[in-house]
């Protein structure tokens, strides 16, 4: 899920829609007991510190290495 988002903001995607908010195999909560699911902490973590401005950023080591750099939010 954060590669997802990680790539929607490489290609500048202004929002990202969730498949489900509970319920299901991938809700961001529990759909018995609605504690957050770990998507859930990556998606506020996600949300919190990251600014809009994204950094390109490159790697020489093996291709299932996926990373991205933003600048954060102005405070």
């Amino acid at each position: 899920y954060i590669d997802q988002l990680g790539m929607a903001s490489a290609y500048n995607t202004k929002s990202y829609c969730r498949q489900s908010l509970i319920g299901g195999n991938y809700g961001l909560l529990s759909a018995t007991t609605y504690v957050p699911n770990p998507d859930y902490y990556s998606a506020l973590l996600w949300h919190r510190p990251m600014g809009v401005r994204v950094l390109s950023i490159s790697s020489k080591g093996t291709q299932h290495l996926h990373a991205y750099a933003h600048c954060s939010k102005t405070t």
